[in-house]
């Protein structure tokens, strides 16, 4: 989980582009055990599906309320809430690196050796963010 922290983002030669590179987030994604993605093909919402007790968490809700990620510590195998939490970690950097690269095209590059993660994930984690601040703005103005 560690290494979506800081790892991923690189200076080119001449220090004037950032190089991002999703190879770990990528590597993390083919190597899930209890955990799938799905994306929701009514609102493109990003579902995560447990293939150890078919439970389902709605990326969405999680950034919401994030503390109900722990609903499935009690439902879930250690090892399965783990991977999870990682999963999460994952995807926010993945979300992270992608605004990035879309808010400064002029200064960033995709790394040589590194791949886009699939348009519809990607699609699904920007619109799930930009309803997170639509919902943080109605939720600001009735307090």
């Amino acid at each position: 989980m560690r290494k979506f922290v800081a790892e991923g983002f690189d200076f080119s030669n001449d220090n004037t582009k950032i190089i991002i590179n999703f190879n770990n987030e990528l590597s993390f994604i083919d190597n899930l055990q209890y955990w799938q993605i799905s994306i929701n093909s009514y609102d493109s919402n990003v579902i995560l599906l447990c293939l150890d007790s078919n439970e389902q968490i709605n990326y969405f809700n999680l950034l919401i309320l994030p503390i109900s990620i722990f609903d499935f510590y009690i439902k879930t195998s250690p090892e399965c809430f783990y991977e999870v939490a990682g999963l999460l970690n994952c995807l926010f950097s993945i979300h992270k690196k992608y605004f990035y690269i879309q808010n400064h095209k002029e200064h960033s590059l995709i790394s040589s050796d590194s791949f886009l993660p699939p348009e519809a994930l990607l699609k699904a984690l920007v619109s799930a963010h930009k309803g997170l601040e639509k919902w943080q703005e109605r939720h600001k103005s009735t307090v």
